[in-house]
């Protein structure tokens, strides 16, 4: 399994993004209003149909807050991004994870501040180079 964290990676901030504004729109149960501070990568989004069509299994997880989670999902299935399920975690809590569980062979993440969270299974990959998902060998 590949682990893909969506905000940077999938989701990446755009120029009117703030995180002022951000938790405001939260505030005001603004969801999609939100989410829309986010762009799709659409390198990203190649990279993923090439792991999906390679049969290999995509896991997205978002450290966004879980109050999100129907409204991601909703945006996903919106403009088609392959994926088996949606993860909702926290930095920490996927760096446990992926140190017990096997079958998560990489977790990418762009978020240089997680590069060594992760240990030896994360991949930090900047979202201008998304498309290098595509050739980690599981």
């Amino acid at each position: 399994m590949i682990y893909v964290v969506w905000e940077g990676m999938v989701g990446i901030p755009t120029q009117e993004f703030d995180q002022r504004t951000f938790d405001r729109r939260l505030l005001m149960r603004r969801r999609g209003a939100a989410l829309r501070l986010y762009d799709t990568n659409a390198l990203a989004v190649s990279a993923l149909w090439d792991i999906w069509h390679q049969d290999r299994t995509v896991v997205l997880v978002s450290y966004l807050p879980h109050d999100l989670k129907a409204t991601l999902a909703d945006r996903l299935d919106r403009e088609g991004i392959p994926h088996l399920k949606l993860l909702f975690s926290t930095p920490r809590t996927m760096a446990r994870t992926v140190a017990i569980h096997q079958e998560i062979r990489c977790i990418v993440d762009a978020d240089p501040l997680h590069r060594l969270l992760y240990g030896p299974q994360g991949l930090c990959l900047p979202a201008r180079s998304a498309q290098l998902m595509a050739r980690i060998d599981t």
